[in-house]
């Protein structure tokens, strides 16, 4: 009778497991009901071979995704296969969405990049360490930079025309940014 329980549902034994150390495990170690149960979750987590498997499938698919219409790529392929693989790994084991997000948008923005990118994995695992606070301020960080180029250009542009309206003495060095039009009319 066990056996072909078995045979009909070969995640038994984990299940039954599951149920003994519910029972079992509060009445044997009193007040631990609450350690009992976060370790009922990691194991499921870890030992839940569909939804594992549905994750590694999710993560796949999203990959497939970044890589329509991709027909050629600077990116070294061994790289991009080690990232791929990173990625899944973490996930896997974290189960965390958003990282997952930004795992796969790393990947495609590196195959896509004009430029060769390096070691993706390193890129990888820098997500991977980063908490949310600290991805938004490295996405900040990168606001205020960008910001900050554009700012310098339109300085340039505005120095240029003011420059162009009035002629610069050719025996006086000209500043980097003159900051024309600030005080004029």
């Amino acid at each position: 009778m066990f056996k072909d329980q078995l045979k009909e549902e070969p995640t038994l034994p984990g299940k039954l497991a599951k149920y003994a150390a519910q029972g079992a495990g509060g009445m044997a170690i009193p007040g631990s009901g609450l350690a009992i149960g976060i370790l009922i979750k990691v194991a499921e987590t870890l030992f839940d071979k569909p939804a594992t498997m549905e994750r590694v499938k999710d993560f796949f698919d999203l990959v497939v995704e970044e890589f329509k219409g991709l027909e050629t790529t600077k990116a070294s392929h061994e790289d991009v296969w080690r990232a791929v693989l990173l990625g899944i790994w973490y996930d896997r084991h974290e189960r965390d969405d958003a990282k997952r997000e930004r795992y796969v948008k790393l990947i495609g923005n590196a195959v896509r990049s004009e430029k060769q990118v390096q070691d993706i994995t390193s890129f990888i695992k820098t997500l991977e360490q980063l908490n949310e606070r600290g991805f938004e301020g490295a996405k900040g960080a990168q606001h205020r930079h960008e910001q900050g180029r554009r700012l310098e250009a339109a300085s340039e542009s505005r120095c240029r025309q003011h420059h162009e309206a009035q002629p610069i003495d050719p025996d006086k060095p000209r500043p980097r940014a003159c900051g024309a039009g600030r005080n004029s009319a």
